[in-house]
């Protein structure tokens, strides 16, 4: 993992927030990668396809963390991993004050038989301090009661181009086309 350094800069949650105004990050792959790639069918079982889906993405850095049983008989599994560890900086007359932040990657992927294959979705999203930002896309899992809190940082934070969810659009993508791959 590559750590960046910035200096005199925060995120609302590090104890750095002073007088400078926060703004709420609201981001997903989708703004990145039409929704239809962020989709695939494939022949092969649902096990089997969550088991090689598990490899793809742990090879970009995610684990999964919690699964969900869905009323139309899906699941719902999510995955997330740290991308780069971001250090903040502040300083006073009196004192210096340092604190490191993971920015990283969040995947709701919804993984359902279907009559010959198995079909699979992608909600991938950044994440700060290890909790994903929300998103337009998050009424996707309302089904699984999922909710999310806005993540907030600061106004002149220069690194938010790791928080547009272009990352994970990319990601997102090459998994299904790998999984595609793997079960032609």
């Amino acid at each position: 993992m590559k750590t960046i350094p910035l200096f005199l800069l925060g995120i609302v949650g590090a104890g750095l927030s002073g007088c400078i105004a926060q703004v709420p990050v609201r981001a997903s792959a989708e703004q990145f990668a039409a929704a239809d790639k962020l989709r695939a069918s494939v022949r092969g079982s649902s096990d089997a396809v969550v088991q090689q889906l598990t490899s793809l993405v742990g090879a970009r850095g995610l684990q999964l963390v919690n699964t969900v049983d869905a009323p139309d008989s899906s699941k719902v599994y999510v995955y997330k991993g740290n991308r780069v560890a971001v250090t903040t900086i502040r300083s006073t007359d009196t004192s210096v004050h340092a604190e490191t932040n993971e920015i990283g990657s969040w995947f709701a992927v919804r993984v359902k038989n279907a009559s010959a294959a198995t079909d699979v979705s992608i909600l991938a999203k950044p994440t700060v301090r290890g909790q994903e930002v929300c998103s337009d896309e998050d009424k996707q899992l309302v089904d699984v009661k999922y909710f999310c809190q806005d993540t907030k940082v600061r106004v002149d934070y220069p690194r938010r181009d790791l928080l547009t969810g272009k990352a994970e659009a990319e990601a997102a993508v090459g998994v299904l086309e790998q999984l595609k791959q793997a079960f032609p």
